[in-house]
């Protein structure tokens, strides 16, 4: 079984969490009435996780709107690569990295992205990873749609 697109993902839990934003702000408004000091504590928990939820809600969007780092290649760029061994790797710029049964989803700031930024189909790219420098030929390069 696939792992769900990277890009859905952060779509549900953006719905997810503007669900409980929207449940918990209710309970809000019954804090303004008056009430001990027990009540009051408790308003002041739900007023914090209302902060916390809407710092998520706002780095979601910021995600989901490509999270304008003004470099790199734009979410939903694919690429395959084609290594000296004949193997080849399709891949997908996302807001976060995934893999599933079509290949892999990279982030913007990881080094074979970087890589990518500037190359075109037929050039030789070189990046580094953990075991030391990869390098693979740029067969495909393709912007997202739309």
């Amino acid at each position: 079984m696939s792992e769900p697109d990277p890009v859905q993902r952060l779509r549900d839990e953006l719905e997810s969490v503007g669900e409980q934003r929207r449940r918990l702000a209710e309970t809000l408004a019954d804090d303004r009435q008056p009430g001990d000091t027990a009540d009051q504590a408790e308003g002041i928990e739900r007023a914090n996780e209302l902060r916390r939820l809407d710092a998520r809600i706002e780095q979601l969007q910021g995600l989901l709107a490509g999270g304008d780092t003004g470099t790199g290649l734009p979410f939903g760029t694919r690429a395959v690569l084609r290594f000296a061994d004949g193997d080849t790797e399709r891949i997908e710029i996302a807001p976060v990295p995934a893999s599933g049964t079509t290949g892999a989803a990279i982030t913007r700031d990881s080094p074979l992205a970087r890589a990518l930024t500037g190359h075109a189909v037929g050039d030789t790219i070189t990046w580094r990873t953990p075991g030391g420098d990869a390098s693979a030929e740029l067969v495909e390069l393709r912007p997202p749609a739309g």
